[in-house]
């Protein structure tokens, strides 16, 4: 029957099977979408063109059958870490990108503070675009991200940004990378900057990780060493995420001169389409 059920989802062309089809201890399957993410649970209803789940969190999901690259059988008496839904901002901390990008179509909406706008966009698998600017003041923003290097546990990627402003503009290029172990991410870079706004050129040092402890939740923390300035920025918080959306609230703390302290509450949403 376990396997009749998996031939039904494959050829399926138009008859609807109802949710009476199955028993109440139906079988829980792994559900991977095109985008990675994976999803387990048990099906309550099939047609033509979705199928309808709840999942092991009971979250009652219908999914449309073209995004499902693949159904297995989920044996529930292994705990693997593996089958985490998949972030939809891994391609980013709190602000610093990650060396993961987006696939290839699909954008990115994002505001951090609520007050500086960001489209991100994957021009390919391996290829991330952004634009952004600031809601109060004249600043625009630019940048690409290019990751040569895609594996389940190795991510490489360099970059740049650029910030355009009345008083003048900076750019910034940078090589990342991200290393994952299971439900742990690392992300370690090194950047460097050029303005025109009458500073020296400064060396950045890029530390930061993801702990993923739910379906749906994730520690944060992204930590900034300028190096010639004598400034470090640290950071710590949550990012909650669904399969399209995510929401971060965390702590900055702002290491200045003079061993002083500011600390700045930091909020940002995103989400993906």
């Amino acid at each position: 029957m376990r396997y009749f059920l998996i031939f039904v989802l494959i050829f399926l062309a138009g008859n609807t099977i109802n949710a009476s089809t199955f028993s109440p201890d139906s079988l829980n399957y792994i559900f991977t979408l095109k985008d990675d993410t994976r999803l387990v649970g048990k099906i309550i209803e099939i047609d033509s063109t979705d199928i309808r789940i709840i999942t092991s969190s009971s979250l009652d999901l219908t999914l449309k059958r073209n995004e499902i690259k693949s159904i297995e059988e989920y044996d529930s008496g292994v705990l693997n870490l593996g089958l985490y839904t998949k972030d939809p901002g891994n391609d980013h901390l709190f602000l610093f990108p990650t060396a993961r990008s987006l696939p290839s179509g699909t954008f990115q909406l994002s505001a951090f503070e609520l007050l500086f706008p960001q489209l991100r966009f994957g021009i390919s698998n391996y290829v991330e675009g952004l634009i952004g600017g600031f809601f109060i003041l004249p600043v625009f923003q630019a940048g690409i991200k290019i990751s040569p290097v895609k594996s389940e546990n190795l991510n490489l990627a360099i970059g740049s940004r650029h910030v355009f402003s009345e008083g003048g503009s900076v750019s910034a290029f940078f090589g990342v990378g991200t290393f994952s172990f299971e439900n742990i991410s690392l992300t370690a870079g090194v950047g460097y900057g050029s303005d025109k706004l009458e500073f020296n050129d400064f060396p950045l040092i890029i530390l930061g990780g993801e702990l993923q402890f739910s379906n749906s939740m994730k520690l944060i923390s992204e930590n900034w060493i300028l190096v010639d300035i004598d400034y470090t920025f640290y950071s710590l918080g949550i990012r909650f995420f669904g399969t399209k959306m995510t929401g971060d609230f965390g702590i900055f703390f702002f290491g200045v001169p003079k061993h002083e302290t500011i600390l700045l509450p930091w909020i940002g949403v995103s989400y993906n389409f």
